[in-house]
């Protein structure tokens, strides 16, 4: 099952000439429908905090959190909310869709920390939350995505030292958390922590020191980008060992 809502400015109710176009939802004011029928969204939705209708360019900016357990089914594996203005914090219900395995919210207004509920998407595959304002550390649960193979955090207030929990996260082929205010070190072991990573962007942060030679031992990585941090020393010449890379971007302060 996908919900899909794409590129829309959402907020109040429809206009009023939309209104003869809508179809009456045979559900209480009180009782959101569980499922959500294949053909999309209902086009109308009781008055229970969501608005009452949904114009056609989208649905509210602000995520009530009765929409996360009531209107949203607890057996979605797929959800994408981009290029919106979806505002707010995150609500931590949405961990409850143990079914979910891609979620997409890029590109919006979302505010606050990441959920530390986070941590029980267990079958989640591919999280993006680029482009949002969200801020804080990320918290140790996240570690429990032992599954997921895509994970963007870019351009967000994220801070702290690299996530100890993202280096949980084995099974990884594509991390991109640049532009954050991630800080300290790369473990000398990254090799082994992301033994099959083919994209690697870590650009625009303030970590420090130097470069992991042990990257050049990973043979599946196609582009890495470590600029505009304050990392020191040379380029590793191992790197030379690094047949299957495409792109390269580096800054270092000698």
């Amino acid at each position: 099952m996908f919900l899909g809502i794409f590129i829309g400015k959402f907020r109040g109710t429809g206009p009023s000439e939309n209104s003869e176009e809508l179809c009456p939802s045979e559900y209480s004011e009180e009782n959101v429908p569980r499922y959500i029928p294949r053909n999309g969204v209902p086009r109308y939705i009781p008055r229970n905090g969501v608005p009452r209708y949904i114009p056609r360019n989208g649905v509210p900016r602000y995520i009530p959190r009765n929409m996360s357990l009531g209107g949203i089914p607890l057996g979605l594996s797929n959800c994408s909310a981009l290029l919106n203005n979806l505002e707010h914090e995150i609500p931590s219900e949405l961990a409850s869709l143990s079914s979910l395995v891609l979620l997409s919210l890029r590109r919006n207004a979302l505010t606050g920390k990441l959920p530390a509920s986070f941590g029980n998407l267990t079958s989640l595959e591919r999280l993006d939350l680029a482009y949002n304002r969200m801020e804080g550390e990320i918290h140790e649960s996240m570690s429990r995505l032992t599954k997921i193979k895509f994970l963007r955090l870019a351009k967000k207030k994220f801070s702290g030292v690299f996530p100890p929990a993202i280096y949980n996260l084995s099974s990884l082929l594509f991390l991109s958390i640049p532009t954050n205010s991630f800080s300290g070190q790369l473990r000398p072991d990254v090799d082994l922590l992301f033994p099959n990573i083919q994209v690697l962007f870590l650009g625009g942060n303030a970590f420090k020191g130097q470069i992991p030679s042990s990257l050049a031992n990973i043979t599946s990585l196609r582009e890495f980008d470590i600029a505009a941090c304050d990392m020191t020393g040379s380029i590793p010449l191992s790197f030379g060992r690094l047949h299957n890379l495409e792109i390269l971007g580096f800054s270092i302060r000698i």
